[in-house]
């Protein structure tokens, strides 16, 4: 391949080098929350910008109105360029391991025609699916070293490369924003009308901002205030059949914009282009039908206490092989480990059960083989899923608010009664033990399990009980619904 084909291709999939416009075609008139946080983050021209996330959540959705909105503001459009790393017609060239600089030599050359240390206006350059190219890395890191006026934003749905560690040329000088399926707060906004849709955002971003303070200060009086004046929304909106339909379904993009296609066809397929494209370009699986049948273990046991063992003697491989392909899992952003938090000895977590989540609550449903009635028939699979929906909002909101990349949220089991609870998280100088319910028991023992939590452990604020309706404050425990608790965080 040839630079003029190379050349061709870019202008291709650049057509604002010539209008200014980025296609409708590419443009999703719904811009998730995140959008906010990657725009404020376009002027920080000394870090990359790294999107990072599974196939398919709308990361290249995201990048689309980025330029839009850099064209929009009078940015010229031959001053942005996209790379797209999965392009065939390019990763044909990529075999030498020099795509990304052999592109911008020719970008340099034929579109901007000024080289970059002349330039005195930013460029921004969007790479994405890095993943898929070789170095990307290291090509980058040779720029920036440059002090070139360039802001990279750079995707992936993989993290093989980004858990190198110290090894990453790129270490300490990326940005990192996670992006999981739509939250609840963003698949209601979705489905909200067109004309009500900006009041109901700017209403619920003031009240989830101070909710979210008050969840990390640990301040409980704060929370379950700003959970009373949410509740006007669950009427308003019709928020509690929106909340069913999201437990079900799910919040890939896709799906919330079209329930009725073969949905689950789609997040099968999806399952078998990320194996194929994420994990097995990078490790080799000797049998790739074990590992997808892991993935329906995984599904099947979402929420549930349980050790690596139970996986190897369902699946016949060995526990190492479990370990091993789990952890591919968790790369690609399809699953998440929780250990036991331990107050004393850390070192103890690493050969304790487990408990493991899925990316999203359609993608069990899917693999578990339950479509929509017997899923509302079926409580307890509905509460493994509710107890997953939970989870994964907490690890976004610890994701995108704390700066923890890859972080987990641990669940803790007291060792003389074997009594559980859920979650613990973290917040500063102390704890929120989390118990995740659909009913709340006559006898009082799910409260109980959280109010003996607190007299033990001093760094615990104050503990949650989710519920399916109530919403109340006793003493140092906060009920409140899962609907309203999704919705905030």
């Amino acid at each position: 391949m040839d630079g003029l084909k190379v050349l061709e291709v870019i202008k291709k999939i650049n057509p604002w080098f010539r209008n200014n416009l980025v296609p409708t075609a590419q443009l999703e008139h719904f811009r998730r929350r995140e959008f906010d946080i990657l725009e404020k983050d376009l002027i920080k021209m000394d870090m990359t910008t790294l999107i990072i996330g599974a196939r398919r959540v709308g990361k290249s959705v995201l990048m689309y109105q980025l330029i839009d909105s850099l064209l929009k503001k009078g940015i010229d459009g031959k001053r942005i360029l996209f790379i797209q790393g999965d392009n065939t017609l390019l990763t044909e060239f990529a075999a030498n391991g020099n795509l990304i600089n052999f592109i911008l030599e020719l970008y340099q050359k034929h579109i901007l025609e000024e080289n970059f240390d002349e330039i005195k206006e930013p460029i921004y350059i969007f790479l994405d699916e890095a993943q898929t190219l070789i170095a990307w890395d290291r090509e980058i890191k040779t720029i920036m070293d440059q002090k070139y006026k360039i802001k990279f934003i750079v995707t992936g749905s993989s993290s093989f490369e980004l858990r190198r560690g110290s090894e990453n040329p790129l270490t300490g000088r990326v940005s990192i924003q996670p992006i999981f399926p739509f939250s609840f707060a963003d698949y209601s906004r979705y489905h909200i009308e067109a004309e009500s849709r900006d009041n109901f955002r700017s209403k619920l971003n003031e009240l989830s901002n101070v909710f979210k303070i008050a969840l990390l200060e640990g301040n409980i009086d704060t929370t379950y205030k700003i959970a009373k004046d949410a509740e006007v929304f669950i009427k308003a909106y019709n928020l509690k059949r929106r909340f069913e339909d999201y437990l079900f379904f799910g919040g890939f993009p896709r799906i919330i914009a079209n329930h009725n296609d073969d949905y689950m066809k789609y997040l099968r397929d999806l399952l078998t282009t990320t194996i194929s494209k994420d994990i097995l370009t990078h490790v080799e699986i000797r049998d790739p039908q074990a590992f997808e049948r892991l993935m329906v273990n995984l599904c099947l046991m979402a929420g549930s206490l349980t050790k690596y063992k139970k996986f190897a003697d369902v699946l016949g491989m060995d526990e190492r092989s479990v370990i091993k392909f789990i952890d591919y899992y968790v790369e690609s952003h399809w699953a998440f480990v929780s250990s036991p938090y331990v107050f004393t000895n850390r070192l103890e977590s690493v050969s304790t059960e487990k408990k493991f989540y899925v990316i999203d609550s359609g993608i069990i449903n899917t693999l578990s083989f339950k479509d929509e009635s017997e899923f509302k028939a079926d409580r307890t699979h509905r509460g493994h899923v509710l107890e997953n929906v939970v989870h994964n909002h907490l690890l976004a909101f610890k994701q995108n608010n704390i700066g923890i990349f890859q972080s987990s949220i641990p669940f803790w089991i007291e060792s003389e009664t074997n009594k559980e609870i859920d979650f613990i998280f973290e917040i500063r100088g102390g704890v929120i033990p989390i118990e995740v319910k659909q009913k709340i028991s006559h006898d009082g023992s799910d409260e109980q399990v959280l109010l003996d939590f607190l007299t033990k452990r001093s760094t615990a604020k104050f503990s949650i009980l989710t519920t399916e309706d109530t919403l109340d404050i006793k003493e140092k425990l906060l009920l409140i619904p899962n609907l309203l608790f999704t919705l905030l965080l």
